[in-house]
């Protein structure tokens, strides 16, 4: 009897702890599925039987469905019939024992590895043992009298969809003898099938006594709904009663299929540009869900998608199914207002040219003083002046020389060349449109880096000013005839010469000449104070070195500048900052000027200014006006 009982006892605890979705109980309302275990034939009033949930008493008497649920929301239904039923007296046991009927040892539920009794079935909370026994104090039946509850009923979908009803019974011996049959199905057939989504094992039986699912107590008939992962599954289905028994078995193969999703913009599966609306379309293959963009979508679909704001625009197709597969797709649109042939407001000659036209060329001038290129063929001079329909005095001076900030009449200087060519479109000075002057080549005595090393008589070893500094060099604080460093030096800081400072610096190497901080003016000589750079390499003027306000003409940087190599007034490649010299700007080697508004700003302002200061002339030190005298021995 205890045998009997304990595997009675397991066969509850299994089912009670997964409950499965069976056929509708007509006793269980809408919405309301039964418990397999539930329904079905009982005897009451008999001898108490174990759930997860508290025991019931078993009569003498039969009766049909003794769980009678009427749907309550609580998951309960009544034990017996409707006129009433009762509990067992001390339902709960504390401290279980189970023994081992091999060799009489213990077996518990924490020792799942026991040879004695392995274990057959495992599970959250409950696990089982072949061949135990409970030992403990059996429930009794108390008065036969009243009703109590357990749980029956739970709720489902508003309307559940019922799964596939459970197979047929097989039919009964021709003789009539108790001959067990049963029978099993996957999702309604008899045969192995091979899913891609959850599926229903159901199963039957006639003339069963007791029955099992994969070695484990089940009811004589019953279902359940399976989400498995991929892979193969078996299902074996035994009942037995005293004389005969049956078995039928069931695969099922779970493959979900290789998982893809694919989202396009405009048919193209590569990133696209455009200026009108455009449509997004997805589609997925094998899967479950799919969103885009982190909402959820159909597993195929299209949507269009306005074009109204420039900018980029990704879209990010991911699925997955209930295998844990995942797949993902994405694709970026561009919409950009370019090329519809209208130039918007947003849009300029430098972003847009096909809608609003080239960008005029940028270009420089000199006010009043020379300027002068030794190229003796080719292009020696060139800066494209605008016409004077676009550049109109006296806001714009439509000239490569012109007056002086006074105005000053024949203040504006000649450009001189060596015999290469000018391009100005015909405008030269204010003077006079079509005057220049053609030079010669300096083959000696230039005033160089050299030149100037030796008219201050520097030596093989002059004293080094900058070591510390040449990063960010500073203004001398001390006063002599030169400063002098070795190797590149940068100027990121204000210098501010004041009358009658002079500094004569000589940079044996680059010279860069960079604001970073925005001054505009970083450095400043009074009239009365004098500044020269002396360079051996080139000397740049960083593309941060101007002024954002177009109309500013105050020197940017101030003094004389003479480089070996090439004097360049520096791009940032976008719309650039005017640049403002003051002073004398040479580069012995070439002159780079790459300022560009980019815009239609260049038919009003040059890019570059290089304004003439007299006043160096008078304040240049005695060194460096020393006559200049070659000499050489002759017959």
């Amino acid at each position: 009897m205890w045998l009997g009982l304990v595997l009675f006892i397991l066969g509850i605890l299994f089912l009670t702890t997964n409950p499965s979705p069976v056929l509708a109980d007509v006793l269980c309302g809408p919405g309301y599925v039964c418990w397999e275990e539930s329904g079905g034939n009982a005897a009451l009033y008999g001898r108490c039987t174990l759930s997860d949930n508290g025991a019931y008493c078993q009569g003498l008497s039969i009766v049909t469905l003794y769980c009678n649920c009427t749907g309550s929301p609580d998951c309960s239904c009544t034990i017996g019939p409707p006129d009433g039923g009762t509990t067992c007296e001390n339902p709960i046991i504390s401290a279980p024992i189970y023994v081992c009927t091999v060799g009489g040892a213990v077996c518990t539920a924490v020792a799942p590895n026991s040879t004695e009794c392995p274990l057959v079935y495992e599970g959250t909370p409950y696990e089982a043992y072949s061949a135990c026994v409970f030992f403990g104090t059996e429930p009794t039946c108390g008065d036969p009298t009243g009703s109590s509850t357990i749980g029956c009923c739970y709720g489902g979908e508003p309307d559940p969809t019922p799964p596939p009803p459970p197979p047929s019974e097989p039919p009964p011996p021709p003789d009539g003898s108790p001959v067990v049959a049963v029978i099993i199905q996957a999702n309604g057939s008899d045969t192995d099938i091979t899913v891609s989504s959850p599926y229903t094992i159901a199963w039957n039986s006639v003339n069963a006594a007791s029955c099992t699912l994969n070695g484990m107590a089940s009811n004589t008939a019953g279902s359940v709904l399976y989400s498995s992962g991929p892979g193969s599954y078996s299902y074996t289905y035994t009942c037995i009663n005293e004389t005969s028994s049956d078995t039928d078995s069931i695969n099922v193969i779970v493959d979900c299929g290789v998982l893809s999703a694919d989202v396009k913009a405009n048919g193209s599966d590569t990133n696209i540009t455009t200026f009108n609306p455009y449509t997004i379309s997805w589609s997925s293959a094998n899967a479950d869900d799919c969103t885009l963009n982190g909402s959820a979508v159909a597993l195929t679909g299209s949507q269009v998608e306005p074009a109204t704001v420039e900018g980029d625009y990704p879209y990010n197709l991911a699925c997955s199914n209930f295998c844990a597969g995942a797949g993902s797709d994405s694709v970026t649109v561009t919409v950009d207002f370019c090329g519809n042939g209208v130039c918007a407001g947003f849009e300029n000659c430098f972003s847009c040219a096909v809608d609003c036209g080239a960008c005029p060329s940028s270009w420089w001038q000199v006010w009043g003083g020379h300027l002068a290129a030794e190229a003796d063929a080719g292009s020696a001079i060139s800066s494209l002046i605008p016409s004077d329909t676009v550049c109109i005095v006296p806001a714009c001076y439509p000239f490569l020389s012109s007056r002086d900030r006074a105005g000053t009449v024949n203040s504006d200087g000649l450009a001189m060349v060596a015999g290469g060519d000018i391009s100005v479109n015909g405008r030269y000075s204010y003077r006079d449109p079509d005057i220049f002057a053609i030079g010669t080549i300096k083959t000696r005595l230039v005033e160089s880096y050299s030149f100037f090393y030796s008219q201050y008589s520097l030596g093989p070893s002059p004293t080094e000013d900058f070591a510390a500094t040449a990063d960010d060099a500073q203004k001398p604080t001390t006063t002599k005839d030169y400063y002098f460093h070795s190797g590149d030096m940068t100027i990121q800081s204000p210098w501010a010469v004041t009358a009658p400072e002079s500094y004569v610096v000589f940079v044996d190497g680059n010279l860069t000449i960079s604001d970073p901080g925005g001054v505009d003016q970083l450095i400043t000589v009074a009239e009365g104070g004098f500044l020269a750079f002396i360079v051996s390499g080139n000397i740049t003027m960083s593309s941060n070195v101007g002024h954002t306000t177009l109309s500013n003409t105050a020197g940017n940087v101030e003094g004389v500048y003479v480089a070996d190599g090439a004097l360049i007034i520096a791009t940032n490649s976008g719309t650039d900052e005017r640049f403002v010299g003051e002073g004398t700007f040479v580069g012995w080697t070439n002159v780079v000027l790459r300022r560009d508004y980019r815009s239609t700003d260049n038919d009003l302002y040059p890019a570059q200014t290089f304004i003439y200061r007299p006043d160096f002339m008078k304040n240049t030190p005695e060194k460096m006006k020393r006559s200049q005298m070659l000499w050489q021995e002759t017959n």
